[in-house]
């Protein structure tokens, strides 16, 4: 099963975004691929980052001094 597409920017769905704090807004950069929905980019992050996740909220993860935030793309 693929959960990840390859990036297009026409496309919608979601994105993970490397983030210094839990909100978009301080975004430094994203992970390559586009997901078709919201869980399978929860999923990958559980599965990759999982030894290194230090806390969660709404949509975003703790890992290490950086915040990997789900981002929707329309």
């Amino acid at each position: 099963m693929k959960f990840w597409k390859k990036e297009s920017k026409k496309e919608k769905g979601y994105k993970i975004a490397f983030c210094d704090t839990p909100d978009l807004s301080t975004k430094f950069g994203e992970w390559n691929g586009t997901f078709d929905s919201y869980s399978s980019a929860d999923h990958c992050i559980r599965m990759g980052w999982g030894k290194a996740i230090k806390a969660k909220t709404a949509n975003a993860y703790e890992i290490d001094s950086a915040w990997l935030v789900i981002e929707k793309i329309s």
